[in-house]
């Protein structure tokens, strides 16, 4: 008999393919497997012995491994065997193979070891360490799903835990891991439901125990003894709050696979924002948006972030909103990540978040904690400041100056561990100080806590002025904030801070004088030395760069004031001029340099520093579109939607200046020109959804023709199409139509998704396509990184029928998906619909390409559920749908709405009713699930507050009572009607008088009685949201392509009052079909 037979007598134990540490082997038999392993082992029985070895090799690695190294040796002392590590090998991959389990090959080879290591699942004892990775991921992904609930789609919480475990050696980031931590977080989720709240952590487990006999066993995860009691206290006691981060934004260093790193940002789901980074914000603005601006534009125009607060002195609470392609993007080192306030449809100011900011490796050394694990080393480290520094980490990172060889005390260590251009990485371990030019700083490796200090400048800038790295330079000092971990920011001043001068080694008390010019370092007095320091370019408060003209001399002169004096200025080429007595210079451009959007500015200071090489904006005399690089639109051009990154607006100085955007399409006959007011430079990619509205508005074909008006003066024209050219599929080749005649393009690149299995990409050439397999793949062709309109699918093998899906006809297409989703257990049909947006939007290309999006259309309670298959961070995706050819949200009938909620709640509830711990409270948690995703869509669209509410009052009255609650209150349209209507009209009509759009299209066919003494001119404005009521209400027929452009001009035109008033349109005309 063999052992594992002998085994199977005792526990039932037959190999099925299980993880090793399923088998749940009790100390009996744990036991019992050691004694006679080390008897057949020493009798070199290896065959007999191998699947009992790695079986409890695998469970002596879970109960008794504590964090140090792994070895061979830890497996084969207990057993009293001394054998080669060949043997141990070959015994292990027999053993696992009769297990029914594979041995993972990494790029190293085979590691035996690991594969144990993670078939033995997670040690008891690094769950039970508070300080430890594997708690903090699990403790962190069960906060990750509370944020949404156990009605959260398992492919959601998949992506949770994929970012949670990052950090966790490869062989726990498998894809089976990640399901496994899933069922732990939930059954996690069902456990709370029984705690009751103000539970202290002690209490958990004797409760559990008292209410729930057994509930160890049934946890997907095992936990024993310190384990059980320390972790499940945590993971069911924790809030949704949990280890949220402070910083939206992380520098991350990622090693390239030559060993060296290269420069990214992360973009967290979740986070909070200090008041005080957020300025020129009106006190009892409660929501805002943040957009990109500069070279974060660029590099990823579609970031953007929803910001809430309670009240003016609390954080702000962040929310990614953008999808998952904007959480993390390539991005320099020494250039800031900067953003632009918005609110009610304007822009307010420029905003610097902490987590953003430019990294200068000559300014001193610079410290990072791990990231990302790999097979043997870190893969990616995340930027942990400046100064002094302690982790629980047996090691940190430093980047100093490339050259610059550190010195270390005590027991610190330093090693090298690749570069980045310009710098060298250090791995350091121990404690000590670190010195190197430009700073040094005290680390401590293995600490019993993490600590590390934040710095930030907080200011008004000057936008006249671009530092080397292309930012705003700081007008005036800023404001110096700095923070320990858990506390919020305090501003140092007198004797808490320090600063330095451009040129100086000497760190001076206080601020420095108000005329200060040019680079300041600023840092937290630590003794009597420094510690966390921030660099900042700055001019005086009362610094401006102005044009100035005389009557009789054409040429161009630019005036600075505010110039300290002794300080030199050289504009371009010219000659380097003082400021006089006044602090005057006064530059006289020649005919070259005058017609350029921008200059180099040099600046020399008194002190003899080394000058600065700043940037010049020069004023403009009109608006006009400029490129990223600072060159003028010089006639006109065709761009793509994904090209607006390129771009901005730059207004004209002292006059008014306006973005006009003219839709041509066959059907825009009539359609008016939409303005929008421009006060600050802008990049062009800030009006996309507004954009996106009017080209899907026009169809297929639609193009936008943009022009920057200043009073008489034009700029050329960008004409803006969703993709520039055609391609067509013949046979197995995708070519290009050069006037309708289809052409090999050998510079036309291609990627390919599998329409039926999104998660399956191929990057592929354009020629000879049948290498990708079978399946149904949908076509993403670029032409020199720009997208082209998809050809159809490249189906194999070729459909037997031309009907349903493969009909040649679109429209037969649309019908075919329309009926699909007209049926039920449409769950994973949706899911897969929202990927495949997702991968569209990453590259580039319209969701508008898949017919699947036009058939949700034709099936709104189908897309209503579509937005509960998507994260929190990719919601704004899934509602942008309605820019690509799907639902107009506004006109889908509260009908819709409720059917599609009632869908959702019947599907959780099917789901939680299967689970015993859960089945009582089924209908609760499936109604708080849908609540709770409603109070999301509202927080995107406000607007939409009248449909949401009427549709849960269909599902059930009391959650809009939760919806409440969880809004912080509902608008007071939905409680007086008509009173809100009356009232926002008056104020529509006061803001709007001298801009009076003639809309003489949207004429409400009921609307109350106040509004008959409003002019007529001036009722498309505020009856708008009556027509749109209309609509939803199926009182009239969907919008006229004209129709569909007044209302957004409507809607641009006042935003604000639009909110406001179409939830009171809403609920007014409910009142009147009742």
């Amino acid at each position: 008999m063999t052992v594992i037979h002998e085994l199977a007598d005792l526990r039932g134990i037959e190999p099925d393919g299980r993880p090793l540490h399923a088998y749940r082997l009790d100390e009996e038999h744990y036991s019992h497997l050691e004694k006679i392993l080390e008897r057949h082992l020493k009798l070199g029985r290896f065959k007999t012995a191998a699947a009992p070895f790695v079986l409890w090799a695998a469970e002596r690695y879970r109960k008794e491994y504590d964090g140090g190294g792994l070895s061979w040796e830890f497996l084969t002392e207990p057993l009293g065997i001394a054998l080669a590590q060949q043997q141990l090998r070959e015994i292990t991959g027999v053993g696992i193979a009769r297990m029914g389990r594979s041995v993972r090959r990494l790029d190293s080879g085979v590691q035996y070891l690991r594969a144990i290591a993670a078939e033995g699942g997670i040690p008891v004892r690094l769950l039970s360490d508070q300080r430890g990775g594997y708690r903090a991921a699990l403790v962190g992904l069960v906060a990750d799903l509370s944020r949404i609930g156990l009605g959260c789609p398992r492919d959601v919480a998949l992506g949770f835990a994929a970012r949670r475990t990052r950090r966790l050696p490869v062989g726990y980031r498998t894809g089976e891991y990640h399901a496994l931590f899933v069922d732990f977080a939930f059954e996690v989720l069902e456990l709370r439901e029984l705690a009751p709240e103000g539970m202290s952590a002690q209490e958990v487990e004797p409760f559990l125990d008292r209410v729930k006999p057994g509930w160890r066993d049934a946890l997907s995860l095992r936990l024993d003894g310190e384990a059980a009691r320390s972790l499940l206290s945590d993971a069911v006691l924790v809030s949704a709050r949990h280890g949220l981060v402070t910083d939206p934004m992380t520098r991350v260093l990622r090693r390239c696979e030559d060993g060296d790193w290269s420069a990214w940002i992360e973009v967290e789901e979740a986070a909070e924002i200090a008041p005080q980074l957020v300025q020129g914000v009106e006190p009892d603005r409660r929501r805002l948006r943040l957009a990109p601006v500069g070279a974060l534009a660029s590099a990823v125009p579609d970031l953007l972030f929803s910001l809430d607060r309670e009240a003016p002195d609390r954080p702000w609470d962040s929310r990614r909103i953008s999808g998952r392609r904007t959480a993390r993007f390539h991005f320099p080192l020494n250039t800031g990540a900067e953003l632009i306030a918005m609110a009610d449809g304007a822009f307010l100011g420029r905003v610097r978040l902490a987590g953003g900011e430019a990294i200068e490796i000559d300014a001193g050394p610079t410290f990072w904690r791990l990231a990302e694990m790999g097979q043997a080393r870190a893969e990616a480290l995340a930027y942990a400041g400046n100064a002094a520094l302690r982790t629980h980490d047996p090691h940190v990172w430093m980047l100093a100056e490339a050259g610059k060889v550190p010195h270390c005390t005590d027991a610190l260590v330093a090693e090298p561990d690749g570069s980045v251009p310009g710098g060298t990485i250090w791995r350091l371990s121990g404690s000590g100080r670190v010195l190197v030019a430009g700073g040094n700083a005290r680390i401590e490796t293995g600490a019993d806590e993490d600590s590390r200090e934040e710095i930030h400048a907080s200011g008004p800038l000057e936008y006249r002025l671009l530092d080397a790295r292309g930012t705003p330079v700081h007008r005036g000092v800023p404001a110096i904030l700095h923070r320990h971990p858990g506390r919020g920011f305090r501003q140092l001043l007198g004797a808490d801070l320090r600063h330095q001068l451009a040129g100086s080694v000497k760190w001076n008390p206080g601020s420095p004088p108000d005329t200060t010019m040019g680079r300041v370092s600023f840092a937290v007095r630590e003794g009597a030395g420094v510690g966390a320091r921030v660099m900042v370019n700055l001019v005086p408060p009362k610094f401006s760069a102005r044009e100035v003209t005389y009557r009789d001399d054409p040429r161009r002169r630019i005036r600075f004031d505010g110039v300290p004096q002794g300080w030199l200025l050289r504009v371009a080429s010219g000659k380097p001029q003082q400021a006089d007595a006044d602090g005057v210079v006064e530059v006289q451009l020649d005919a070259p340099t005058g017609s350029q959007a921008r200059l180099p500015l040099t600046l020399a200071s008194p002190n003899g520093a080394p000058p600065m090489s700043w940037v010049l904006n020069l004023p403009r005399p009109r608006g006009e579109f400029q490129t990223v690089a600072g060159e003028t639109l010089a006639s006109n051009q065709d761009i793509s939607m994904q090209t607006l990154k390129d771009w901005r607006i730059v207004p004209a100085e002292d006059r008014r200046t306006e973005l006009r955007i003219r839709l041509h399409s066959p059907s825009a006959g009539g359609a008016p020109i939409v303005g929008r007011r421009v006060t600050v430079e802008q990049p062009l990619s800030a009006f996309r959804s507004l954009l996106e509205e009017m080209l899907v508005t026009g169809g297929a074909d639609a193009e936008l023709r943009l022009r920057v008006i200043t009073g008489a003066d034009q700029s050329p024209r960008l004409t803006v199409r969703h993709a520039l050219g055609e391609t067509q599929l013949l046979g197995e080749d995708v070519l290009v139509l050069n006037d309708q005649t289809p052409v090999h393009e050998p510079a036309l690149a291609i990627t390919a998704v599998d329409l039926n299995d999104p998660e399956r990409v191929v990057e592929a050439g354009a020629r000879g396509l049948s290498h990708l397999g079978s399946g149904r793949w949908f076509l993403l062709p670029r032409k020199g990184g720009v997208p082209m309109r998809p050809p159809r699918p490249y189906v194999r093998p070729e459909p037997a029928g031309a009907t349903g899906q493969d009909a040649p006809r679109r429209a037969d297409r649309i019908a075919h998906y329309a009926r699909r989703f007209s049926e039920t257990n449409i769950e994973n049909d949706l899911a897969r619909l929202a990927v495949l947006s997702e991968m569209l939007l990453a590259n580039g290309v319209s969701p508008s390409a898949l017919d699947e999006v036009h058939a949700l259309a034709r099936v709104p309670s189908a897309a209503v559920r579509l937005l509960f298959r998507v994260a929190p961070s990719d919601l704004e995706d899934a509602l942008s749908l309605d820019l690509h050819g799907g639902p107009g949200w506004s006109f889908v009938g509260p009908v819709d709405w409720a059917k599609g909620f009632a869908d959702e709640a019947a599907a959780v509830h099917a789901t939680l009713a299967a689970l015993p711990a859960l089945a009582d409270r089924a209908d609760e948690h499936a109604r708080d699930a849908v609540t709770a995703r409603a109070a999301d869509i509202l927080r995107l669209r406000p607007a939409l507050e009248g449909h949401v509410a009427l549709a849960l009052q269909q599902l059930e009255p009391m959650a809009i009572a939760a919806l409440a609650q969880r809004l912080g209150g509902l608008s007071r349209g939905l409680q007086n009607p008509e009173g809100t209507l009356l009232e926002t009209a008056r104020a529509i009509i006061s803001r709007q008088a001298e801009n009076s759009h003639s809309l003489h299209t949207l004429a409400a066919r009921r609307r109350p009685a106040g509004f008959d003494v409003f002019h007529p001119d001036l009722r498309g404005l505020i009856e708008a949201p009556l027509v749109v009521a209309e609509i939803a209400f199926g009182l009239r027929p969907p919008p006229t392509t004209k129709e569909r452009v007044e209302l957004l001009l409507a809607v641009q035109a006042d935003q604000a009052a639009y909110e406001t008033a179409q939830p009171a349109a809403i609920a007014w005309l409910a009142q009147q079909k009742t």
